[in-house]
């Protein structure tokens, strides 16, 4: 029974290919093979389903007749009645969906290297749908059985088969294996290295040459997945498909779906490039001030990617531009709902959140005090806005913001946000909060001590007043705090900034401070062991600090090294002074 109801599952699949051999010159797109649950209203998925369905449940049955057919059709070439290469074309489908259930049964790499690769060759018209089956089985059986030697054979025969000579139809199943190839555990950028440049060539003509949103959509995903996971190789290619773009954005002004794969692809060109992406300033900025703009329509497609493209592209900045500072100050208070009497309606999920804190840090760690003093009042409603209703996640993101306030511009930066310090100051003493928000509460003010001591000790008048207590009982209380929460926090960096701001308080004639001074010295100490080890010559050293003239490697992130030279820019202690010496510089003043 089993073989009979194969071969009319192999009947109704021909007769489909048959009518796919006649209209797919006019088809917009290679459709996706049985995505989601389209066989529950559409023929062809419906027969594949069952298909697949039968051999799961009936696989020691199934099997040897699906390999009868395969060794029965294999031999067919174009001479074949079209009957005949309908049928080839039906069984090739049927081995490539059951790629994983045949996996024993076939010698991939052989029939590959043996069959697969001379059909390719064949040109005659009438053989056309096998080819393209052909080449769709590629894709399907890539990550499935395929030796990594062969790679470069693969990739070199998709090549080929992207050229612009090629029938568009043959051209669109090669990107889509390619994408398959290239999304791979297996996929290595040295193997693809080679062929990188004439891919991207070639996949930009057929970029060209399609028309539907649909099919311009799929091809660019190949793109954006290839500059994606080709690493450093990508980067002497990544301006001719950035030339691309600019052109690609006009003509999808009515198609958001590919504008949000276009700020996708940006976002990893910018990666691609590192910090040679701000040549790119005068492309990304006018897309991602249209992406995030609140009043316009596309903003509910398009408006968290342009948050993170924008992100991107401060992270790989090596300075803060005017046109970045009046991309911020235009569309920033309107992202996040402060710009006054603005009625668009602007809910921003918990990562878009995310992602605007962590752009306005970004934007104080370039800036600093000029861009403090261009856009400080934005900062400051932002962090007001937010600080006291969002999820721990959030407000350590909006502490980092403060803590880069207080590092970008010191007394100044620590009194433009004297209000939301305080938030934090009576947070901490309430002591409620999970330990990373506590951690941060304890970093942030540890770092305005270490900056900015005079407005430390006003934020203790005003919560005395506030909370009707004694100043020094209430300092007290809070170095007690401080003391017994040590602990909580786990981040060497915070750890180490806690320590280099107790250290300050060490030479200080206070009743508080000399009634704690064991207390306090103990907890310089903890630190102390905590951050720095001996070296061979037997002498202290800091994990932390990054020496004077020290190479990274080539293969290190770029954004880890802008992160080291941002530390020295803008003078965070946690990264320049050494904890090896702090408590004896303190005592010694």
């Amino acid at each position: 029974m089993c073989p009979i109801l194969l071969r009319h599952v192999s009947y109704i699949l021909h007769h489909l290919s048959y009518i796919l051999h006649h209209v797919f010159m006019s088809m917009p797109v290679v459709q996706g093979e049985g995505d989601g649950d389209v066989y529950k209203v559409a023929v062809k998925p419906c027969v594949e389903v069952t298909y697949l369905t039968i051999f799961s449940e009936f696989q020691q049955t199934v099997q040897p007749v699906v390999m009868e057919m395969l060794n029965k059709v294999q031999a067919r070439g174009c001479s074949a009645s079209d009957q005949e290469l309908f049928e080839k074309e039906a069984v090739y489908r049927a081995v490539g969906l059951a790629a994983y259930e045949l996996y024993e049964q076939i010698d991939y790499d052989n029939w590959y290297s043996t069959q697969l690769i001379r059909e390719l060759e064949i040109t005659d018209q009438r053989y056309l749908l096998v080819r393209y089956r052909v080449v769709w089985l590629l894709g399907n059986w890539v990550s499935v059985k395929m030796s990594t030697e062969l790679r470069p054979s693969l990739y070199s025969c998709l090549l080929q088969l992207l050229h612009p000579s090629e029938k568009l139809v043959i051209r669109l199943a090669a990107s889509q294996s390619l994408y398959s190839s290239i999304d791979d555990f297996t996929f290595t950028a040295e193997d693809f290295s080679p062929f990188i440049s004439d891919m991207i060539s070639h996949l930009l003509h057929l970029l060209a040459d399609v028309e539907e949103c649909d099919t311009k959509l799929k091809v660019l995903q190949v793109i954006s997945l290839i500059v994606d996971c080709c690493g450093r190789h990508i980067q002497p290619h990544v301006f001719a498909i950035a030339q691309q773009m600019p052109v690609l954005w006009e003509q999808s002004a009515k198609h958001n779906l590919l504008r949000c794969s276009i700020l996708t692809t940006l976002m990893k060109i910018t990666q691609g490039l590192g910090e040679i992406s701000n040549s790119l300033h005068s492309l990304l900025i006018p897309v991602i001030a249209l992406a995030t703009d609140p009043t316009q329509a596309s903003y509910v497609y398009l408006g968290e990617d342009g948050l993170i493209l924008w992100l991107t592209t401060l992270e790989y900045s090596h300075s803060l531009s005017l046109e970045l500072v009046q991309l911020f100050s235009q569309n920033m208070p309107k992202v996040m709902g402060l710009a006054a009497h603005d009625s668009t309606n602007t809910d921003l999920s918990p990562d878009s959140l995310l992602t605007c804190f962590k752009i306005i840090e970004n934007y104080c760690t370039l800036g600093g005090a000029d861009f403090l003093q261009a856009c400080g009042g934005v900062v400051v409603d932002a962090c007001q806005e937010y600080i006291t209703d969002v999820k721990s996640e959030c407000t350590r993101a909006i502490l980092e913001v403060l803590n880069r306030v207080i590092k970008a511009s010191h007394t100044g930066g620590a009194q433009l946000i004297h209000r939301q310090l305080f938030t934090v100051f009576l947070a901490t003493l309430r002591a409620e909060d999970h330990p990373p928000v506590m951690s941060g509460y304890f970093t942030t003010l540890a770092n305005l001590l270490y900056y900015s001591s005079m407005t430390f000790f006003s934020l203790i008048e005003q919560a005395s007043t506030h909370l009707q207590q004694n100043v020094e009982n209430l300092f007290c209380s809070f170095v007690d705090l401080w003391h017994n929460k040590l602990n909580i926090i786990v981040s060497l960096e915070q750890r180490k900034m806690i320590g280099l701001a107790i250290s300050t308080l060490l030479p200080i004639n206070d009743r508080c401070v000399l009634s704690r001074f064991g207390v306090l010295f103990s907890m310089c100490l903890e630190v102390l062991h905590d951050v720095c080890d001996h070296n061979d010559n037997d002498v202290l050293f800091d994990n932390l600090c990054i020496p004077d003239g020290v190479e990274t490697s080539e293969h290190e992130e770029y954004s880890k090294k802008r992160s080291q030279q941002v530390s020295l820019y803008t003078t965070v202690r946690a990264h320049t002074a050494s904890a090896a010496m702090f408590p004896v510089c303190s005592c010694s003043r």
